[in-house]
């Protein structure tokens, strides 16, 4: 079910591409899920509370970073803000993402693209598992096609609108060379 926030995508354009973006990623993950299921057998292992995988590398653009910090502090209750803003005082400067609270995303419902793809099979991550190395077998290949055009739809936050500025962008790797990762954020500058 697509998550949106009408009277604040209103306000906020990139808010509601950045949904859309979210949308289109979340729909194609189903998709290959679906497919997997059918050709492989495989079921998705990942379930609430696994979270090794948020204490590792994750890449995010700088739009990802502002639907994360507006939903921070717009659509958050004050005790969940402050839990978040506890867990970014206290970070220990590890890997691990700030946003994991009590061993759950926070922030889940404008969680990273890189976080919606990873979806591994069979088994649980281990906590330090180098599941790519491990088991390449049974991590989500994402869909290519619905990858560019979930990239697409957030390019205009850029600047980039039209198709042949879109193309480039993408032949540039453009998204990933202006991305960060998420435990290097300095989010006192977004949470302020």
């Amino acid at each position: 079910m697509p998550v949106r926030f009408p009277e604040d995508e209103k306000k906020l354009p990139w808010l509601g591409m950045m949904l859309d973006a979210y949308d289109i990623t979340d729909q194609a993950v189903r998709q290959v899920m679906a497919k997997d299921e059918r050709e492989h057998g495989f079921r998705m292992a990942c379930k609430q509370g696994c979270h090794a995988c948020c204490h590792q590398l994750i890449p995010v653009t700088s739009i990802e970073l502002s639907a994360i910090a507006w939903f921070v502090c717009h659509k958050m209750t004050p005790k969940a803000r402050q839990s978040v803003e506890a867990s970014i005082k206290n970070h220990a400067g590890d890997m691990t993402c700030h946003m994991l609270i009590n061993n759950s995303c926070a922030v889940y419902p404008v969680r990273p693209f890189a976080c919606r793809q990873f979806i591994v099979y069979e088994q649980v991550c281990a906590m330090g598992e180098g599941v790519f190395e491990d088991r390449p077998q049974h991590v989500l290949e994402p869909n290519r096609p619905q990858t560019r055009k979930a990239s697409c739809s957030i390019l205009p936050f850029y600047g980039i609108n039209t198709p042949e500025e879109q193309e480039q962008a993408l032949k540039d790797n453009f998204l990933i060379n202006n991305s960060t990762f998420l435990h290097q954020v300095d989010w006192s500058a977004f949470l302020s």
